[in-house]
């Protein structure tokens, strides 16, 4: 069992254990692959029918916010609060908003947004 000393020697702080929790949390694993770079993720940028694109990320959103709902409470109470927990927060913030906007991207390679839409406004 780890001691409270032993714990902040290895995460330095309660936010860095709240960010490793969510690191495994988000990816489902510990694994050291960067969610974008995961093969269910990487196979669904590459599909070309817009809908099984839509709802392969929608079930990889669902999953990842269930595992996650519960620590990221504690980050959004925490970051009012907290400067460190604040920036981890909006830090998870734009990794998701660089994911969504990654998904659009791929759309619009493929001419698959609705016709006259720019991927910067569909982001």
């Amino acid at each position: 069992m780890f001691t409270e000393p032993t714990v902040y020697r290895l995460f330095s702080s309660k936010v860095g254990i709240l960010k490793v929790l969510l690191d495994v949390s988000i990816a489902g694993d510990d694994e050291p692959t960067a969610l974008p770079a995961r093969a269910n993720v990487v196979s669904l940028l590459d599909e070309d029918d817009p809908h099984r694109v839509l709802a392969g990320f929608a079930a990889i959103a669902t999953q990842i916010n269930r595992r996650t709902n519960d620590l990221y409470d504690v980050l959004s109470r925490a970051a009012d609060s907290d400067a460190e927990a604040a920036e981890l927060l909006g830090s998870l913030r734009d990794q998701r908003d660089r994911g969504q906007e990654q998904i659009v991207r791929a759309l619009h390679r493929k001419h698959k947004l609705r016709p006259g839409l720019k991927a910067r406004d569909a982001s």
